[in-house]
């Protein structure tokens, strides 16, 4: 006889077909052991370690790359900043007030600092010539400065006075100085001083050493004391030339750098003098140099040969001439002049009322005043 059960009905399952006996409480049958949570991972094949993807490789190098391009733009702008700022004019740091500048502006200037100063000073103010440590190391043996005090600021809004006292050499000395403040912090406006250009307008000079052309405006400096000389060894200045410009508002007296004659140049002024007396007095016409010249006929009368005329010094005349003490004009420092303010004697021959004789003249022409441009390479005398 033959089974009709399916393969899945001839062997039942026990887990689902199992029932314990009426009474009894059931007990499943036993469950297989389970698989552990986690199985342990095999170790690699030999020659082969674990590392990260391609992609993740590139995108860390790619991010190294970057950073040091940033490094190096950020470390060139900050190296252009700093070269513009150590250039001169408004490289002050921001968080400085007007005191600190100040006091930093007169610290560099006293340690001979040329380029450190005109940091704090603006840019017109900073292109003068004479701001140079070279400049700055004759002041500081002339007479250095020391004891530096800085005062409370007053002024409001974007500007401040800064009022301050220091020792030039041995003087205590007092000055103010104007402050401006802009976005990087507080400017110096007003920081140098006036080496006045008036008494030494167009002649070649020396600054502390350095030779220049004195403009009629002057020269801007910074606070200190100063040694001016003239170039033409035949002009000179009063006493040694030392010259204390302290503060902004200083003003020098107009003949504290008047220029005079040289022991040299008065020997020569005196001798082109004398030289062109001489000349005018050996004229025989009528006409003459030095304004010796004779008008014909006189008042009285008389008329004078022409050619016939004689001019001699006089013993007043040549002693006069011999001591004569030029003095600068205001417009032309080194044009020198010198009155003598003498009449020679003048002999002639002539004719009054039909007459013929030798006449003396009583009341003759006058030696005026002699000029000569002691800074020119020929100087000649001229007569006024």
């Amino acid at each position: 006889m033959t089974d009709d059960r399916t393969p899945a009905e001839s062997e039942p399952n026990p887990a689902s077909s199992w029932a314990a006996p009426s009474g009894e409480r059931p007990v499943p049958p036993a469950q297989p052991a389970a698989a552990p949570a986690a199985a342990v991972a095999a170790p690699p094949p030999p020659g082969r370690r674990p590392g990260l993807p391609l992609p993740a490789i590139l995108g860390i190098v790619g991010g190294a790359v970057l950073l040091l391009v940033l490094v190096v733009i950020v470390g060139g702008i900050a190296l252009i900043a700093a070269s513009r700022s150590g250039s001169g004019g408004g490289g002050t740091p921001a968080a400085a007030g007007p005191q600190s500048v100040v006091r930093s502006y007169l610290t560099a200037i006293a340690a001979g600092k040329a380029s450190t100063a005109r940091r704090y000073l603006t840019g017109d103010e900073a292109e003068s010539p004479m701001l140079t440590d070279a400049v700055l190391q004759q002041s500081r043996s002339i007479a250095p400065i020391s004891g530096i005090r800085v005062g409370k600021p007053t002024g409001g809004g974007s500007t401040a006075d800064v009022p301050v006292r220091y020792r030039l050499g041995t003087r205590t000395v007092s000055a103010s100085f104007h402050l401006y403040q802009q976005d990087t912090g507080y400017i110096i406006t007003s920081g140098l001083v006036q080496l006045p250009g008036a008494p030494l307008k167009g002649l070649d000079v020396t600054v502390n050493g350095v030779r220049t052309t004195m403009p009629d405006d002057g020269l801007q400096v910074f606070p200190g004391a100063y040694r001016v000389a003239l170039a033409s060894p035949a002009l000179a200045l009063t006493g040694d030339g030392r010259v204390d410009l302290t503060s902004p508002d200083q003003f020098l007296r107009y003949d504290a750098l008047k220029p005079e004659l040289s022991d040299e140049g008065l020997a020569t002024f005196r001798r082109l003098v004398k030289a062109s007396v001489k000349h005018c007095l050996a004229q025989r016409t009528l006409s003459a140099g030095c304004g010796l010249s004779i008008k014909s006929p006189l008042r009285d009368g008389v008329r004078f040969d022409q050619g016939s005329v004689r001019r001699s010094s006089t013993p007043e005349m040549t002693a006069k001439i011999a001591h004569l003490e030029p003095t600068s004009t205001l417009d032309t420092p080194s044009l020198m002049s010198a009155g003598v303010f003498k009449s020679p004697d003048v002999k002639a021959t002539g004719s009054k009322n039909g007459a013929h004789g030798s006449f003396s003249l009583l009341f003759g022409p006058v030696l005026g005043t002699a000029y000569v441009d002691m800074s020119a390479k020929d100087p000649q005398v001229s007569w006024r």
